[in-house]
C-alpha cells in the first residue's frame, strides 16, 4: 500500500468475502464521503462515486445528516440526480435524534413519507432515520431491540 498525501484517495480495493448458501450474490463498496475542499479531494471523490454509479445495477445507500436543511444543497444528492440515480437510491438519514422537536416532522416525517417539497418528482427508491447511539446510552443494545421490537 502507497503512502497517501493528506488530499490523495486510495482507489485500492480491500474485498471481504462471504460465504453462505443462504447469502445472495453481491458487492457491497463502502466509499469515502465525497468531499467539498480541499478541490484536488473533491475532485477525487466526486469522479470516484462517478465511476460506480455508471456500473449497471448499483445501489446507493446515500447517507445524509437529518440535520441537513434542504436535501437539495446536499452534494451527493445533485450527483445522484446528474446520472438519474434516484430509483436506485436509498436515503439514510443519520442523526435523527439530534434534530430539534419541532423540526422533526419537516426534516425527519415529510422526508421518509416523500411528502418533502425538497425535491421535485421524488423517484428515490426510499428513505430511512437513524438514530445514533451516544457514549452515554445507559441502555444495552440487546434491550435496545427487545423494546423497539416492542415499539416502545
Amino acid at each position: 500500500m502507497n503512502k497517501l498525501k493528506p488530499d490523495e484517495i486510495s482507489r485500492e480495493i480491500i474485498t471481504i468475502t462471504l460465504c453462505d448458501l443462504n447469502l445472495s450474490n453481491f458487492e457491497f463498496i463502502d466509499l469515502p464521503e465525497i468531499r467539498a475542499y480541499p478541490e484536488k479531494m473533491a475532485s477525487s471523490t466526486i469522479k470516484l462515486a462517478e465511476d460506480y454509479m455508471l456500473i449497471p445495477n448499483t445501489i446507493i445507500l446515500c447517507v445524509v445528516p437529518a440535520t441537513t436543511p434542504r436535501l437539495t444543497s446536499y452534494n451527493p444528492i445533485a450527483l445522484i440526480k446528474k446520472h438519474n440515480m434516484e430509483s436506485n437510491t436509498i436515503i439514510a438519514l443519520t442523526m435523527c435524534d439530534r434534530v430539534q422537536g419541532l423540526n422533526v416532522y419537516e426534516l425527519i416525517v415529510k422526508r421518509i413519507i416523500f411528502e418533502t417539497d425538497e425535491i421535485e418528482n421524488n423517484m428515490f427508491s426510499g428513505c430511512v432515520g437513524v438514530i445514533n447511539r451516544t457514549h452515554d446510552d445507559l441502555i444495552s443494545l440487546e434491550n435496545n431491540d427487545i423494546k423497539e421490537k416492542n415499539g416502545l
